[in-house]
């Protein structure tokens, strides 16, 4: 009677080995969650800003470009908003869900709003100033005719001003 010589099982190297080799590339595919988290969560923010710049240009045409005056009214220097996002409003602008206006002592600041998403991941200050003279490159050299209005849009608005990232929109407008 032969005896058989090969066995048909892995002895315990052998499947240590393939557990390891597992274990390392598992732990390498483990290791690129947390950067596309953040990366999608990044994109997901500019989305929204994007979003929200946009239905703030029309909030502006609506409610203070039609009237010169709002705008000229405007401060022509950048307002602070170190730390405006602590003295939020606490009820939201009609039309606008999630924007609020900032309070200053003794009551509203118009040109510094607040703007959060609805379930909170996104929160952004939104300053607003004039240039003070008649928009350069206008036909008009009155400067009651013309204004170049800046919006700046800084996120995430609990972080130090430093610390944001930023978008500056620049509007000229025009006295009808």
């Amino acid at each position: 009677m032969k005896k058989n010589l090969f066995r048909s099982g892995f002895n315990l190297i052998e499947v240590t080995m393939a557990i390891a080799i597992v274990g390392i590339g598992i732990a390498g595919v483990m290791a690129l969650f947390p950067p596309a988290i953040e990366a999608n969560k990044a994109a997901n923010n500019q989305n929204y800003i994007g979003t929200v710049s946009d239905s703030f240009l029309g909030y502006l045409e609506g409610n203070f470009l039609h009237n010169f005056v709002a705008i000229k009214n405007l401060p022509s220097s950048k307002p602070d908003t170190a730390e405006s996002w602590k003295n939020k409003a606490d009820s939201a602008i009609s039309g606008f869900p999630g924007l609020y206006q900032i309070k200053k002592s003794g009551g509203f600041e118009s040109n510094i709003f607040a703007v959060e998403s609805a379930d909170g991941s996104v929160n952004a200050l939104i300053a607003m100033w004039q240039s003070g003279a008649a928009a350069p490159d206008s036909y008009s050299s009155d400067a009651n005719d013309s204004r170049r209005v800046y919006i700046e849009v800084s996120w995430p608005a609990a972080q130090p001003y430093d610390s944001r990232q930023k978008k500056l929109y620049v509007y000229d407008v025009f006295n009808e």
